[in-house]
């Protein structure tokens, strides 16, 4: 027993041998009662070891098959979380693009704000020019035309009737009066006057219409 108890370190053991050996012989009755004591008190505590194993044994295969779970859980929620920063990265690569085209969009309006200005200045002082150009016109015809009319040179001119050629006179007859000339002085070129009257005319009318369709052109280009 000693030797048994000393082998596997049992201290129960080791105390049931040495009161053996300090009974007195023959006397055993004690000894075996420890024994049956004892080997039931092993026999409960099997009972109980194969209980707890047998837990743990249910509980292992619980939670391996929870961290199971909770793997492919933290799995699929890496992917998700890996499509979702794609998506992310997608939108901010779009976010990024619309931000670029608008950016262009208002280089491109400042641009053509710049260039709707100066058309504009441009227009405007042509159209200045041209308005001038037609009054100075229109003044020129009116300073001409109170000159022909203070002069005089706007009177039609008259001319005398011419006879007839006279008839062949005879021998010895004397010839007939000359012919018939002017009644009135000459009171200068009227066609020719009036030519640069129309002239001056359709000039200031030109003017005038090109005025007009650069406004419309102005007025469509704001529209």
């Amino acid at each position: 027993m000693r030797e048994t108890a000393s082998k596997h370190g049992d201290v129960r053991l080791a105390a049931l041998a040495l009161s053996a050996q300090l009974s007195s012989k023959g006397h055993f009755d004690d000894i075996v009662e420890s024994i049956d004591k004892m080997v039931g008190d092993l026999k409960a505590e099997y009972e109980e070891d194969l209980k707890t194993k047998t837990q743990c044994e249910t509980d292992r295969m619980v939670n391996t098959k929870i961290a199971k779970q909770n793997a492919q859980g933290m799995d699929d929620e890496t992917a998700r979380v890996a499509r979702k920063q794609a998506e992310i990265d997608e939108k901010t690569k779009e976010v990024e693009d619309i931000v670029a085209h608008v950016k262009d969009l208002k280089l491109q309006m400042e641009e053509a704000r710049v260039q709707r200005t100066k058309e504009e200045n441009e227009y405007a002082a042509a159209k200045t020019m041209d308005e001038q150009a037609a009054q100075l016109v229109q003044k020129s015809m009116d300073v001409l035309a109170k000159f022909y009319e203070d002069e005089g040179l706007a009177l039609v001119q008259k001319r005398a009737t011419v006879e007839q050629p006279p008839e062949m006179t005879a021998a010895g007859e004397a010839p007939p009066p000359p012919p018939s000339t002017f009644s009135q002085p000459y009171g200068g070129n009227k066609a020719g006057s009036n030519g640069i009257q129309s002239i001056m005319g359709m000039i200031k009318d030109d003017i005038e219409k090109d005025i007009r369709t650069a406004t419309q052109r102005g007025g469509q280009g704001c529209g």
